[in-house]
């Protein structure tokens, strides 16, 4: 059986800027967005055959929240 590495992202804050994030994920990535009123909670989790590949989706997905915050 070959190894699977994991980790999970979450985040929490406005509904709208949660929304924005969760249509920023990658497809193939397991997202979960909850809203309640004007807030919501994001959590992704991430997969990877490699520690390597994992931690480059990971880098991938915050270098592209952080440029979706910085246009906002």
């Amino acid at each position: 059986m070959a190894e699977v590495h994991q980790t999970t992202i979450e985040w929490n804050g406005p509904a709208v800027s949660g929304q924005m994030y969760a249509d920023l994920v990658p497809a193939g990535i397991e997202t979960e967005l909850v809203v309640d009123g004007d807030f919501a909670s994001l959590s992704l989790r991430i997969t990877a055959a490699s520690m390597d590949k994992l931690r480059a989706i990971v880098d991938e997905i915050l270098a592209t929240f952080s440029d979706a915050e910085d246009g906002q």
